[in-house]
């Protein structure tokens, strides 16, 4: 999902041959890098909104709680 954080999504071209407001910029929803203990697979970081990773673990390891972080 994209953000608008600057400026307005409806500009009016002036008289002035300008526009009433900045260009509008968007940026990408994207979450942090988290830290994984070892024996953790499938979390490489680097996701935007809605992703929802599937975790699982090394062998020898098993999952204490939901493989999915949403």
């Amino acid at each position: 999902m994209l953000n608008l954080t600057l400026g307005t999504a409806a500009l009016t071209c002036q008289a002035s041959s300008s526009f009433d407001y900045p260009a509008p910029q968007c940026i990408l929803n994207q979450c942090p890098n988290i830290h994984m203990e070892s024996g953790v697979n499938g979390f490489t970081g680097g996701y935007v909104y809605n992703d929802v990773p599937q975790l699982s673990c090394s062998l020898g390891y098993h999952v204490i709680q939901t493989s999915t972080l949403r």
